[in-house]
């Protein structure tokens, strides 16, 4: 991208596509620099006021972010995915005027865009179970793999331990890792052998130097492509692959929809259901799916509803 940068240094499509690089790679200011270098060849460029808003609110500059973000919708009002940002930004930082009717275009035009995206923002507008089922069906439809591309003979291999694998963007300084950490503690490793997987860099914070520790392997795949990390994880014999990122932001749920592993579970990160034929279960209490809503986890109604019952 930087040879790009060079062959075309008055396109502003090429200095936003090295900010996309550099924001990947988690070079934050670079990505920055490159962005507002887009925007300074055409202020009007909107793909660069999204990913320099995204960049931002990484950083935690959250007002910045929702002027690039409400710019960017100002460009396209009918563009979910910065729609989407702009009104989550005006409720992380609590402006609530005009709330009603700014959340009900929300809500028609995510409902209308099916995305990675949007499930995630359906969940924090006024939204009912139907909504979100038929959203997130919707969105998994689109991650599905042809029948032909899936591994012909996928079986649990008989050993001692069950081998489990973590896939998350977050064994880092934030909720998931936290909320993780214990549980991850407490497998009886006569019983389990635990690999965590880690799509993002490292943040170096104290979380993510002792998450490692926990597990038996700690693989990461922050620049491993999906077919490189599909053929990981059945090359490392995973049982049980549990996706603690699910359609949250850098969840790489296209992974998961390559079924590397014979069993896979959602857990955690996205609390509803994933749509998705390549779930197979989905951890729940008696919150997060009250016990007269099964019937909107998708395929996995039978498996919450027995582990509802159970208490």
């Amino acid at each position: 991208m930087r040879r790009a940068v060079e062959l075309a240094a008055d396109k502003p499509e090429a200095h936003r596509d090295l900010g996309e690089i550099l924001a990947k790679l988690g070079r934050l200011d670079e990505a920055v620099a490159s962005y507002r270098r887009a925007l300074d060849l055409d202020p009007d460029y909107a793909p660069a006021h999204l990913g320099l808003g995204n960049v931002l609110k990484t950083q935690g500059k959250l007002s910045e972010a929702l002027a690039c973000f409400g710019r960017r919708s100002a460009l396209d009002p009918d563009y979910a995915v910065a729609l989407s940002a702009w009104f989550s930004e005006r409720q992380n930082i609590c402006d609530w005027s005009d709330y009603r009717e700014n959340e009900a275009q929300v809500r028609k035009v995510v409902g209308a865009q099916p995305s990675f995206a949007t499930p995630w923002t359906m969940l924090g507008l006024q939204s009912t179970p139907e909504e979100q089922l038929a959203l997130v069906r919707l969105v998994a439809a689109k991650l599905a793999v042809p029948e032909a591309a899936l591994p012909q003979s996928l079986q649990p291999r008989p050993r001692e331990r069950i081998r489990l694998g973590y896939l998350s963007a977050d064994f880092r300084q934030h909720p998931v890792a936290f909320a993780i950490a214990g549980l991850i503690d407490r497998h009886d490793r006569r019983l389990f052998e635990v690999v965590g997987y880690s799509c993002r860099p490292d943040d170096q914070s104290a979380m993510r130097a002792c998450l490692p520790e926990a597990l038996h392997r700690f693989v990461d795949i922050r620049d491993t492509s999906h077919p490189q990390a599909v053929e990981r994880i059945h090359t490392d014999a995973v049982d049980i692959l549990i996706d603690l990122t699910g359609y949250t932001a850098h969840g790489r749920t296209a992974i998961v929809a390559h079924r590397p592993a014979p069993i896979r579970v959602n857990y955690l990160g996205y609390p509803d259901t994933m749509g998705a034929d390549f779930i197979d279960y989905i951890v729940v209490d008696r919150f997060l799916v009250p016990m007269e809503q099964p019937a909107f986890l998708h395929r996995e109604a039978d498996a919450a509803a027995e582990l509802l019952q159970a208490g």
